[in-house]
């Protein structure tokens, strides 16, 4: 590990360490956002100005062999996993933490710092990490038996009740036994943060306006939700996120169902109706369903069909997923879309719902090809090529 000369920071702790310990409701980002400023400052990487409010980050030859901190490896790991595609990225590109994969690598930033909270003696854990598991399953079957108790007495609840209670208890006693206690030490450094903080509306303040921490606070913040960074042009620029691709109608499949449907109800409908009436009326029941599928035809899907007959029937591109994000279905509360942007060149990146293997499987920043249908609003597939 670096010498203290090599990590500025109180006492020789890595700055995104001491910022770690203010205990800041978001002091993930802020530790983020110090940790990336240090490295700069030290050389391991270059941050520049750029036009419009758009510095950018590149990668430098390591300045030494010494060894960095989990963390900070951490750190230049995302550096260099942003510029797959092109050496320079936007400072944004690498402080953006909204996508979910994005924000497992911040559990695993936020973990690394932990750990050497532990080892640099800021903290301590409760208990042996070999005794946690254990404890745990003891307090889980304590309250199983107090639940199962309670339960005995009271004929209410079932094993409902002590499924509850079982759980409850692991997850109080889980969460005690693997939180981490400051020591005294760590409270003195926590403290001297609270101070630099509360000191100066921004601790970066008095630095010159090119320097690396001015710069990440400057633009490191994220894009607003609907725009997004994107490579694929060979270039970093800005897209618009376009609306969610939902499937347009008329379709032909949508009648073929329809067509079905109709054809199973017609024919109880019409026994019914020709054996309880032998008139006229038996007749207009037994007609009935189909008369409507001929007439709601006509009337909505025919108009659509033909509305959507310009539009090209497939077309296969190649583009860069600019982001992706899950959210809850508008038509139904129980499902949830997997939802992918993809820039194809364009000025607005195209929104689609995927399945949620693909969802898993592709990145932001991946290469992939899109075979689509723009007459039925389709996506046939999706697949990552680079």
């Amino acid at each position: 590990m670096a010498g203290p000369q090599d990590m500025p920071g109180a006492d020789g702790l890595p700055p995104g360490l001491a910022v770690y310990m203010s205990g800041h409701f978001d002091r993930g980002r802020l530790a983020f956002q110090r940790t990336l400023a240090s490295l700069a400052e030290r050389g391991w990487l270059e941050i520049t100005p750029g036009d419009a409010a758009t510095s950018t980050a590149r990668l430098l030859p390591a300045p030494g062999a010494q060894a960095l901190p989990r963390s900070e490896a951490l750190v230049l790991e995302r550096v260099r996993a942003c510029s797959r595609a092109m050496p320079t990225v936007p400072l944004s590109v690498i402080t953006d933490f909204e996508a979910e994969d994005r924000q497992k690598w911040m559990r695993r930033f936020t973990d690394a710092l932990a750990a050497e909270a532990v080892a640099a003696g800021l903290t301590h854990r409760r208990v042996h990490r070999a005794l946690r598991y254990p404890l745990t399953l003891l307090a889980t079957a304590v309250g199983a038996g107090l639940g199962a108790l309670a339960d005995g007495r009271s004929r209410a609840g079932g094993a409902e009740g002590t499924a509850v209670l079982a759980f409850a208890f692991g997850l109080v006693v889980a969460s005690i036994l693997t939180s981490a206690r400051p020591t005294d030490y760590g409270k003195r450094i926590a403290s001297w943060a609270r101070t630099q903080e509360r000191s100066q509306p921004s601790s970066i303040a008095p630095r010159p306006a090119a320097s690396p921490a001015v710069l990440v606070e400057k633009d490191g913040r994220p894009l607003p939700a609907n725009r997004a960074w994107s490579s694929f042009t060979g270039t970093w620029r800005v897209v618009w996120i376009g609306p969610l691709t939902r499937p347009a109608r008329g379709r032909p499949a949508k009648l073929a169902v329809s067509f079905f449907g109709t054809a199973m109800i017609s024919v109880p409908i019409a026994l019914v109706g020709t054996a309880k009436y032998d008139d006229a009326r038996g007749t207009a029941i037994a007609v009935a369903p189909a008369a409507l599928f001929v007439l709601s035809t006509a009337l909505f899907w025919l108009p659509a069909y033909v509305k959507r007959l310009p539009h090209p029937r497939r077309v296969v591109y190649r583009g860069q997923v600019v982001k992706k994000w899950t959210q809850s279905d508008d038509l139904d509360d129980d499902a949830t879309l997997y939802c992918c942007s993809v820039d194809g060149g364009g000025e607005e990146a195209a929104t689609y719902t995927v399945k949620r293997d693909a969802y898993k499987a592709l990145g932001v920043g991946d290469v992939v090809e899109v075979r689509y249908s723009p007459r039925w609003q389709i996506l046939r597939r999706i697949r990552r090529v680079a």
